[in-house]
């Protein structure tokens, strides 16, 4: 495991921890006589502060929540190092074939565990897969995907809005989306759309 995911999986269980302590503290503390509203303020703060930071995991590191990470974690270093050269490229073959054909990208609530299921590979291959052959992680792989979908309907849809392209495509909010279509291509969707109004106006 990555260092940086070693610490943001340390980071959840830190917070699950908090979140616990704190409710449990809760039922607890309020038998006893010192128990007001102070304490009733302290345990709902420090359960608000673990909730809003797990959410705040969710937009860092998706690949804790989307089974990517959780896969690694309880698998061994043989299990890591099974499938041969051959068989990889293979499944990887497999992997790319599957998604030209049906496209699953487009699926906004998709998930590593989903797709694996779907292609019938174990969530670790397929994030093992994914990783070694592109050299990306599983959010990063399946947004290229999206982004060159979205590419090709700004090209095709000049009437579409860009809200509509982005939900069509998978993305869940126009700032994830501006975000990483602008890091591809350089400009924002709607700079894009419109330049390439103003080259078929000409």
């Amino acid at each position: 495991m990555k260092s940086s995911e070693k610490k943001w999986s340390t980071f959840l269980i830190h917070l699950f921890l908090i979140f616990i302590i704190a409710y449990v503290s809760y039922y607890v503390l309020v038998k006893f006589s010192f128990f007001n509203i102070h304490w009733d303020y302290a345990i709902s703060f420090s359960m608000t502060i673990a909730i809003y930071s797990i959410g705040y995991m969710v937009y860092k590191e998706p690949s804790i929540f989307n089974g990517e990470l959780l896969s690694k974690l309880f698998l061994t270093e043989e299990q890591n190092t099974e499938l041969t050269e051959t068989t990889k490229n293979e499944f990887y073959t497999q992997l790319l074939s599957y998604i030209k054909a049906n496209k699953p990208y487009l699926n906004n609530d998709l998930r590593l565990v989903q797709l694996a299921d779907e292609i019938g590979f174990s969530s670790h291959v397929l994030s093992k897969l994914i990783n070694e052959k592109s050299r990306k992680n599983f959010n990063q792989f399946i947004n290229e995907y999206r982004l060159e979908e979205a590419k090709k309907l700004l090209l095709e849809n000049s009437e579409a809005s860009i809200k509509t392209i982005y939900y069509d495509v998978g993305f869940n909010n126009k700032a994830t989306f501006n975000t990483a279509f602008k890091n591809k291509f350089n400009c924002t969707p709607s700079e894009y759309k419109r330049k390439n109004l103003e080259v078929q106006n000409n």
